[in-house]
């Protein structure tokens, strides 16, 4: 074989070798950078993401994990701008869609974030969160007929330790909509699943409120000033 040949060969070899480890630099990277986000470490986790992408473009989860970042340091324009290049890499990345829901709840663009809820429920149709956070933005809407339909379908969905906060979004929903029987029930089932869950014992109170039970108020009172000491107390009086 000709030198010319065995140096082509050696030179292949190098960047292969090169490229093979760049990679798994790239993924030790992003598992710290992960890690630290998780801890709120930002500093930390944004330029271990931006060495990623910078080296290697098309690393999808890398721009939305930096996106997060942003999202979570109020950097709104920075976040968008990682998610959608996150989400032109890959379209089919249902958390991607979430994320950039919420991002679009925070600025208050409420149909476009509906959509992307929407988006992450179609790709992945057990998205506990994603439902909440669409009943959470119809709450809000004071649509309160499609928030508990996306409530009920988180309950379908969720885990034994997921199911108190859907139980009591849907009891607050209930609430609202002036179904304080029901609403009570959805509440008594978030308790009994977190019997701390201050939350679920303030709403809980409130119906029984509405509903002139003002034992069954009073109780759920005491039992929220044993648990944090500063419960709001109505008074009785009508105004």
């Amino acid at each position: 074989m000709k030198k010319t040949g065995l140096f082509v060969i050696l030179a292949v070899c190098i960047l292969s070798s090169f490229l093979r480890a760049s990679a798994q630099n790239d993924s030790i990277r992003f598992i710290q950078a992960h890690k630290a986000a998780l801890i709120g470490q930002f500093n930390t986790a944004l330029p271990l993401f931006t060495r990623i992408v910078t080296h290697d473009p098309t690393m999808e989860k890398a721009w939305r994990e930096r996106g997060s970042c942003y999202l979570d340091l109020g950097k709104y324009k920075e976040a968008m701008a990682d998610y959608n290049t996150a989400l032109k890499l890959d379209s089919m990345d249902g958390l991607a869609y979430e994320n950039r829901g919420i991002l679009y709840s925070l600025k208050k663009m409420k149909s476009e974030a509906l959509a992307d809820f929407g988006k992450a429920i179609k790709l992945d149709s057990s998205c506990v969160s994603a439902y909440c956070s669409s009943g959470s933005l119809l709450n809000s809407m004071k649509r309160y007929e499609e928030a508990e339909r996306f409530y009920n379908l988180a309950i379908a969905h969720a885990t034994e330790q997921e199911k108190a906060e859907c139980y009591c979004n849907l009891g607050y929903t209930l609430m609202q909509k002036g179904e304080y029987l029901k609403s009570v029930e959805q509440l008594s089932k978030a308790i009994d699943l977190k019997p701390t869950y201050t939350e679920a014992y303030k709403y809980r109170a409130d119906c029984y409120f509405d509903l002139e039970n003002y034992q069954a108020y009073e109780n759920d009172i005491v039992k929220l000033r044993k648990i944090n000491k500063t419960p709001e107390k109505k008074n009785w009086s009508r105004q």
